[in-house]
Parts: structure tokens; sequence; C-alpha cells
């Protein structure tokens, strides 16, 4: 088993209990093995969890914006990120929805 914990980046059904399922930004439960892991990481289904982010960086590229997100904790900073994204010439609709689903997981939590 690991210590580290993993952030799913793609929902994905368990290959023991197909009716569970981990939806992204959720993080893996403990219990896993190393091999086991390694495979999901491998399929880019999920990632190590990075540090805790204070602030994201808005002016990079929607793929690390989005990766930010999934850690990202503040729900008040989020609502803000969410503000200015929508008022740009041309929002990026997936960070949009990166950031609306994590909103919405964080009030689940």
């Amino acid at each position: 088993m690991s210590s580290k914990q993993y952030i799913v980046l793609k929902e994905f059904a368990d290959k023991d209990n197909f009716a569970k399922k981990y939806k992204k930004g959720e993080i893996l439960p403990a219990g896993f093995s190393e091999e086991r892991l390694a495979n999901i990481v491998k399929l880019g289904l999920a990632e190590e969890k990075a540090d805790v982010v204070s602030d994201i960086d808005m002016s990079k590229n929607a793929y690390d914006i989005i990766k930010q997100i999934a850690v990202f904790n503040d729900v008040e900073k989020l609502k803000q990120y969410l503000q200015v994204e929508q008022s740009t010439e041309k929002p990026r609709q997936t960070v949009i929805r990166a950031i609306e689903e994590r909103l919405a997981n964080i009030v689940k939590e």
C-alpha cells in the first residue's frame, strides 16, 4: 500500500466492483497496491496528488490549470476564478467545467 495520495483525472469503474465509480477530482481511497496504482497512473486515470495549491495561475494552459483546480479547496477563490474565466474574451469551457465540478465536489466533501 502507498502512503501517497492520488487524484482521479478521468472517471473510471473499479476493476473488482464495476458499480463503484471513481469520479474526476476525487482522492483514491487507501488500499490500492503499488502495482495497481502504477497501472491507474499509466492509463492516465489518476496522478499523484501535488502539494496544496494556494493560488491558481490562470495564465497557464488549460491542462495545467485543470490539474491545479483538482486539488484546490478555497471555494471563494474558485468562484472568483470562475468569474474571471467567464468574463474573458475567449473563455475556456474546459476550465469553466473543471471549476464548476470542483466546486460541486467540495460541497459534497
